[in-house]
């Protein structure tokens, strides 16, 4: 993990860190995702540039500016230990349809943040093979594809509960 993970400048935020704080951080690091720490710097959450964006479209009584990072966060954060080999982090990235893994060590500290354009682009340097859809094991391919496909695939559940609701019936 350590040669392809980025760790230097690691950014990161509090839950308490306000939203516009928030962004502040990603545009000097840029980046679209901010790992969440807690007092002793472990992994409470993550946020990225799309939940700020999708924060203002909801109806909050204070300012977006001023809203605070916990408000909005993932608690749900899929991560890799520094340990990890990059089969088992591809694997994690294509089911749970995340570009970006926090990367800890074995005391749940943050070590850094692999994501999947750094190894797009380090394969693409080194002239490695980016893989098959049809390939067995994880690769990179597989993990755009699904990473690509993750919007698609909730629009359509969005839509299969909206014909529920409605009581839609089809005949195929």
């Amino acid at each position: 993990m350590k040669d392809v993970m980025r760790a230097s400048p690691l950014m990161y935020c509090s839950p308490r860190t306000n939203l516009q704080e928030a962004a502040q951080l990603m545009k000097t690091a840029n980046c679209g995702v901010l790992p969440v720490l807690n007092e002793e710097y472990r992994l409470v959450g993550i946020i990225t540039d799309r939940d700020i964006c999708l924060s203002m479209s909801r109806d909050h009584s204070w300012s977006h500016s001023r809203l605070p990072v916990n408000e909005v966060m993932s608690r749900e954060v899929y991560y890799v230990h520094e340990t990890d080999n990059l089969s088992a982090a591809l694997a994690k990235m294509r089911i749970n349809y995340v570009g970006r893994l926090p990367v800890t060590d074995e005391y749940g500290k943050l070590k850094g943040i692999l994501s999947i354009h750094n190894l797009f682009c380090k394969a693409l340097i080194e002239q490695e093979d980016l893989g098959h859809l049809s390939s067995s094991g994880e690769n990179i391919v597989k993990t755009v594809k699904a990473l690509s496909d993750r919007y698609a695939l909730r629009r359509h559940k969005e839509e299969m509960e909206e014909m529920k609701k409605m009581d839609l019936h089809f005949v195929i």
